[in-house]
């Protein structure tokens, strides 16, 4: 066919791309540290979880319809996640879309944006590795900051910021940083705030990990005091990982507009977007949530399960950050120890990357982002013995 002709070959996904080699190599104990996905020591795929079980079963008896949710998608879902992600702040100016997980969120409100005349977003480097396929196919400029030096040394990324375009887009990613782990103190995020508010930048924030930093109050508080400084923003948040629900794409847009004559057109604006897009979000996972959240015992036993995970990572992190001072200096062990959620990125070449694959069976992303649920006890003594072969050879 003579239109293939015109199409450059954009290649594998960074990580789904990966996630496939590691599932065709057939060598056993082969170890997988790509995707973030919580696994419990006996590394079997992620259970569903006990709240969200017990949620799905009362909807299989009470369930009588499956007709379209519209396009904004259910109402009561939205409200109550909108509670997760701002708190007690009035929801009077939230705008609010059920998205198909938390990648269609991104989708629709950085096209929205762009629509809208902004070109230019500050992302991190590095970062998710699907934002900036989002960005490209958007046509942004994207231009980028140095994460892991800016916490270090925080006037790296103040003065990245005040080097860019007036009304430029700030990518932010609430807590959890993914690929690092490394997250903005309360302190900073005022000071980006005070530039954003300044300079007319319009902040996005990326929430795919609330509850996996200290508390799902605790892991939202940058959006809230944004908020509650007055910007106008876009939220978009994920539930794959809090309720471990990946298959089934629960997300949400919020779009914060301060002033009420705007607000209308804004979400007019979004939901054609989603109109022409999937048309209407699909309703068992958010239901499921919904049910959850909105029955205090339900909420209960899921809040204790993400507690129960929060631990477990965060014991991995820190048996890993005391075995990597015999390998790394010590701002790597102090990285490590000090992040948060499921990742830490390691500094390693990519010589180094393929050799753990090559030689030892054990995957990890291109830029050494390391998944820690599935860092399992029975293979951690092996990973820090190929750790220090490839990096002292």
């Amino acid at each position: 066919m003579t239109f293939i002709h015109q199409l450059s070959d954009p290649g594998t996904d960074p990580i789904f791309g990966l996630q496939t080699e590691f599932k065709e190599d057939k060598r056993e104990g082969k170890i997988n540290l790509i995707i973030g996905v919580y696994t419990d020591e006996d590394g079997k795929p992620p259970a569903i979880m006990k709240a969200l079980k017990k949620a799905e079963e009362q909807l299989l008896q009470q369930e009588s319809t499956k007709n379209y949710l519209g396009i904004a998608g259910d109402e009561e879902y939205l409200t109550l996640t909108a509670k997760i992600v701002f708190g007690d702040i009035e929801q009077e100016k939230i705008g609010k879309i059920q998205t198909v997980g938390g990648t269609s969120a991104l989708s629709t409100g950085f096209e929205f944006l762009r629509k809208s005349g902004f070109s230019h977003v500050s992302v991190s480097d590095p970062t998710w590795a699907n934002h900036h396929q989002i960005l490209s196919d958007l046509e942004y400029k994207v231009v980028t900051y140095p994460h892991k030096k800016a916490m270090g040394d925080f006037s790296v990324f103040t003065d990245h910021l005040h080097s860019l375009p007036d009304t430029s887009v700030v990518l932010l990613q609430a807590k959890c940083h993914n690929p690092t782990g490394i997250d903005f103190t309360k302190e900073q995020w005022m000071i980006v705030s005070e530039i954003c508010k300044k300079r007319r930048f319009f902040p996005f924030f990326d929430s795919a990990y609330a509850g996996f930093g200290h508390s799902l109050e605790e892991d939202g508080w940058a959006i809230q005091y944004f908020v509650k400084q007055g910007h106008d923003l876009i939220v978009a948040h994920s539930y794959s990982k809090s309720f471990a629900i990946y298959n089934e794409r629960v997300g949400a847009l919020f779009a914060v507009i301060q002033d009420k004559n705007s607000r209308g057109i804004v979400m007019r604006n979004l939901l054609r977007l989603v109109r022409v897009n999937y048309s209407n979000p699909p309703a068992h996972g958010s239901s499921s949530i919904k049910t959850v959240l909105k029955t205090p015992e339900l909420y209960k036993l899921w809040v204790d399960e993400l507690c129960e995970q929060r631990n477990r990572i965060n014991a991995i992190r820190k048996r890993l950050a005391d075995e990597l001072t015999s390998i790394f200096d010590e701002s790597v062990y102090l990285q490590t120890r000090d992040g948060s959620g499921f990742f830490c990125e390691l500094p390693l070449t990519h010589d180094q990357i393929n050799r753990l694959k090559r030689e030892f069976g054990i995957y990890i992303t291109d830029s050494g982002r390391i998944s820690l649920p599935g860092l399992l006890s029975k293979h951690f003594q092996f990973v820090i013995d190929s750790l220090k072969k490839v990096t002292q050879t």
